[in-house]
């Protein structure tokens, strides 16, 4: 008998042979190699997409919490948010301010500019009221409180301030009635789904001093116009510590005392305050609350210009001695150098005992136009489009920008000592980036590779997060969550 004729897809013995050349693929093979394309093209679109993926499970995430607020993703409006201005003055009577809020007893009064007692009231630097914003929460947040410290920058002379007194930066009259609340204090789930529906409180900057200064005298001046044809005359007040406690007393007269779980924050001036004022506030909370602290972009290096001069510590210098700080920063630091010094974060942070985060873009645009490059340092304007664009910076000129970062690293890796502290440090060019959307949590904003990380069958792909997903993850924790970024520009995500 005549032997059968042999598969050309099949070997002597039977077997298959795939990859021959003019061969032919069973089904197996197929399966293997549709398989392992398919893996490829998921982890792919996965790590492209991740930041989508992880909104919609965080929303399946927190679906039972909305469904007990009352609403839902498709649901969700945007809507503003109403001032509150403290209609009251607090007596501190013959208590002196130490920065302790269990120093002081609160005797609230009603408030009147006319008040014989002006050396009691508690004001921002025109005599007007101090204010904040109060979105209430919901759900499971109903007892969780974050508060947000504005920022602004500071006044270091009295006509600075008086000029401040007669802006929203110094008077709650000028403080718009209603305002939208973005990005970390935002109350749309898909934005913010960690505080979304937490008691969400912005708190307004009027004091000039970061919520710090205290003076008891006031002081009247007399300014002159630009226009040189007319003056005008103010009474000024530095009352930041005053007005700082006199809005956490308010706050826990209307639930705050009853918080489970409450988050300090602050941009720019606001971020040192909440720096300054961090463990003042794990004080003021209930002694079983899950307390922590976040500076956005408040982290303010100590460091010379580019000429050699000392700008940013004349500044808050000037600063501390007007609105008479020195006596509220610890005696651990002011023991051992210029007190001034004491309100640089490099020195502070180390005597927080409270759990804290520093986001912080490792290339501020503020301090490179205030700290690096002043312009009493630039006064042939070489540095303007290297300022504007770090792109357009000369090779030399990088140099220095890149020695500033260096500068904050060095300055911050020491102080994250707690292993409860947090950090992110990216390398966008920016300044303040918790209160926008787009930079807290949107798709197209900055991003580093992260903690999280996708297990695949090639093994483990890190994931680039967003400073909402690495600040949720941190504040929900009680690890360190250390995020830095590599050197401009190295980030794609930064805009």
């Amino acid at each position: 008998m005549a032997p059968l004729a042999q598969s050309k897809d099949k070997d002597a013995k039977g077997f298959r042979r795939p990859f021959q050349r003019g061969g032919t693929w069973g089904s197996v093979e197929y399966s293997v190699v549709l398989g392992a394309l398919i893996t490829i093209v998921a982890t792919v679109w996965i790590a492209q997409n991740f930041e989508q993926v992880w909104t919609i499970w965080r929303a399946e995430q927190t679906a039972e919490e909305l469904v007990d607020d009352g609403i839902s993703n498709l649901g969700w409006k945007d809507h503003t948010v109403q001032i509150t201005r403290l209609e009251s003055a607090v007596e501190l009577g013959a208590v002196q301010c130490t920065g302790s809020f269990k120093a002081f007893v609160s005797v609230v009064s009603r408030y009147d500019r006319a008040e014989s007692s002006a050396l009691l009231l508690v004001v921002c630097l025109d005599g007007s009221p101090p204010a904040y914003y109060l979105d209430r929460g919901s759900g499971k947040g109903a007892d969780k409180w974050i508060v947000h410290l504005e920022g602004g920058g500071w006044c270091r002379t009295a006509a600075e301030c008086l000029d401040r007194a007669f802006t929203q930066l110094g008077s709650s009259r000028y403080m718009p009635d209603e305002i939208y609340l973005g990005g970390m204090m935002s109350s749309n789930p898909a934005v913010n789904p960690d505080f979304y529906n937490w008691n969400r409180v912005k708190f307004k900057y009027c004091d000039g001093g970061s919520f710090f200064g205290e003076v008891n005298e006031a002081l009247t001046m007399t300014q002159s116009m630009a226009n040189h044809h007319s003056e005008r005359t103010a009474t000024v007040y530095y009352r930041g510590m005053r007005v700082w406690n006199a809005v956490m007393t308010d706050l826990l007269a209307k639930g705050m005392e009853n918080a489970t779980k409450g988050f300090l924050a602050g941009c720019s001036a606001g971020g040192l305050a909440s720096t300054l004022q961090c463990d003042n506030f794990k004080n003021v909370m209930p002694e079983k609350a899950t307390v922590k602290c976040l500076s956005d972009a408040g982290f303010f290096v100590h460091m010379p210009d580019i000429k050699g001069q000392d700008s940013i510590e004349s500044l808050y210098r000037d600063v501390v001695t007007l609105q008479n700080i020195t006596e509220r920063l610890p005696e651990s630091c002011t023991s051992v150098r210029d007190p001034s010094l004491c309100i640089f974060p490099t020195y502070r942070l180390s005597t927080i005992t409270t759990p804290f985060f520093m986001l912080n873009p490792a290339y501020d645009n503020w301090q490179f136009y205030n700290v690096l490059i002043p312009s009493s340092a630039d006064p042939s304007f070489d540095w303007e489009s290297c300022k504007s664009n770090l792109a357009l910076c000369t090779e030399g000129q990088m140099e220095l920008v890149q020695g500033f970062r260096d500068v904050l690293l060095n300055q911050l890796k020491d102080l994250i000592t707690n292993p409860k502290d947090g950090a992110f440090i990216n390398s966008c060019y920016t300044h303040c980036q918790s209160e926008q959307d787009w930079s807290w949590s949107g798709a197209d904003g900055p991003k580093i590779n992260g903690k999280t990380e996708l297990l695949t069958t090639s093994g483990h792909l890190c994931i680039r997060q967003s400073i909402s997903q690495v600040v949720g993850e941190w504040f929900n924790d009680d690890t360190a969550h250390i995020v830095v970024d590599c050197a401009y520009p190295c980030n794609p995500t930064c805009h």
